[in-house]
């Protein structure tokens, strides 16, 4: 009966005193170091991660201001293209007109023999024949 009552006290002394076996120390610092490491790049990575979000945010704003600028320029370059086909259909127009006279004038000419042009081409023939 002394045996069976000294095997609870055993137990409890055991208990109190506790087993330090080496490799379990080693193992428990080397848990505690390695949950710190852990912590710190944990911390690391989620600093890292604030960082790649709020580039992320600045690259969206320049892509939209981007965006925003091209369109300008496009805008304003069609708005330059709409007034220079403009003006080429006016210039177009212009030089129909023209023509036009010029033709106009060339018919008078043929048809009525003005003085003034006859005179012009005796007096041309005149030099020539100096010549």
């Amino acid at each position: 009966m002394k045996t069976v009552s000294l095997l609870p006290v055993l137990m409890i002394a055991v208990f109190l005193i506790g087993c330090e076996n080496p490799e379990l120390v080693t193992c428990q610092e080397e848990k505690g170091i390695l949950q710190g490491q852990l912590e710190q790049a944990n911390a690391a990575i989620s600093a890292k991660d604030s960082k790649i979000e709020a580039l992320k945010a600045e690259n969206i704003e320049i892509q939209k201001k981007t965006m925003e600028i091209n369109m300008t320029i496009m805008e304003k370059q069609a708005e330059k293209d709409k007034q220079l086909k403009q003006k080429l259909i006016e210039r177009a127009k212009q030089i129909k007109n023209l023509k036009e006279k010029v033709a106009s004038l060339e018919k008078q000419i043929a048809e009525h023999k003005c003085p003034v042009a006859e005179a012009v081409v005796g007096t041309g023939e005149a030099a020539e024949e100096t010549n």
